[in-house]
């Protein structure tokens, strides 16, 4: 009788020293999760600050670089324009048929059996 009882109460330790163990992880995991989020909480901070500032930065380049890039890119077009005129040939569109210039048409080919479709 006397090993039933020592076998229980070894049992009931056991469960006893894993329930405190359970209890001390939960209350370390929530420390945790609080920790992170404190820390995570400070880093969003930080990035919609440097966010601002970048935000900031870009709008004032961009108010500085737009007259530059706009005119730079009409001076680009004219440069190409004239490149481009003189070189490319134009197509004619006339009742949706295309006839680019100076191309040859393939000829369709000779079949000299009708009847059967073999050459």
């Amino acid at each position: 009788m006397e090993t039933k009882i020592d076998l229980i109460s070894i049992i009931d330790l056991i469960g006893l020293i894993a329930n405190i163990a359970s209890l001390i992880l939960s209350i370390l995991a929530i420390w945790l999760a609080l920790y992170f989020k404190k820390e995570s909480d400070k880093v969003n901070q930080n990035t919609a600050s440097i966010l601002l500032d970048v935000k900031s930065d870009a709008k004032a380049l961009s108010q500085v670089a737009m007259p530059e890039l706009q005119a730079y890119g009409q001076f680009s077009r004219q440069i190409i324009g004239r490149q481009v005129i003189g070189s490319v040939p134009t197509m004619e569109v006339d009742n949706l048929s295309v006839n680019p210039p100076n191309i040859p048409q393939p000829k369709p080919a000779q079949n000299p059996n009708t009847q059967t479709g073999v050459a």
